[in-house]
């Protein structure tokens, strides 16, 4: 090995900080070996407020990295599993895949959107689901300087202020076929924040503190 390696990453903070516990690891293993980060912009950087089908579809968030690698201008790419193609680009192959978090989480997610669901009251599935749309008058409604949580359980308060200014939510199940490894977002400071906040949340809402609307439209909650 060389005493220097280039590794190629997206700039935003998910792919820097993959791409430094890359560098981390390699460093442990390998002393003395100077490893440099380059940022690469892709495609799908360029145009992310267009849909991916517009921008090219797959592969867009990927396919610089993939070029460097060609052109040896990056000794290797870091990226997440879920943005590569079913197959790789002539060339290159997926090397390594770091070790697998511990996957419990997904039990522990799965058991606060049920304890979620039963406190509030709210009949919606997923209540930690990051990946959501919203409406205009529902982001200017929305005081975010009165949210309090953090971790999942602010996608659980956001979810549920907008059922109590009478917004509507429509789930649609995503599938994420290439998805099998990653690390864990899950800890035990999310975990009490949401045994914590959750009931707190109810509580607000039964006192009458989540109803302001700065344009003091008024409208009918969903929820009791």
């Amino acid at each position: 090995m060389s005493a220097r390696v280039r590794i190629g990453t997206r700039g935003s903070a998910l792919a820097l900080w993959q791409a430094r516990d890359a560098a981390a690891r390699l460093s442990a293993a390998h002393p003395g070996l100077a490893v440099e980060l380059v940022v690469l912009k892709t495609e799908g950087d360029r145009f992310s407020d267009a849909r991916l089908t517009a921008s090219g579809g797959r592969g867009v968030f990927v396919k610089e990295i993939q070029e460097a690698l060609l052109a040896r201008t990056i000794d290797l790419g870091v990226h997440s599993l879920k943005d590569l193609p079913t197959e790789p680009a002539a060339g290159t192959a997926v090397a390594a895949i770091l070790e697998r978090a511990d996957p419990r989480d997904a039990l522990v997610s799965r058991g606060g959107c049920t304890y979620a669901r039963l406190v509030l009251g709210v009949p919606i599935r997923d209540l930690t689901g990051g990946f959501k749309c919203f409406r205009r008058w529902v982001l200017e409604s929305l005081d975010l300087s009165h949210v309090r949580a953090g971790g999942y359980a602010f996608q659980i308060e956001l979810t549920y202020r907008t059922l109590r200014m009478g917004g509507r939510v429509v789930e649609l199940p995503i599938t994420f076929t290439d998805r099998a490894y990653g690390e864990s977002k899950m800890s035990r400071t999310i975990v009490l924040e949401a045994v914590r906040e959750v009931p707190a949340l109810r509580l607000r809402a039964v006192r009458g503190a989540l109803l302001e609307r700065p344009d003091g439209e008024p409208r009918v909650s969903l929820i009791p």
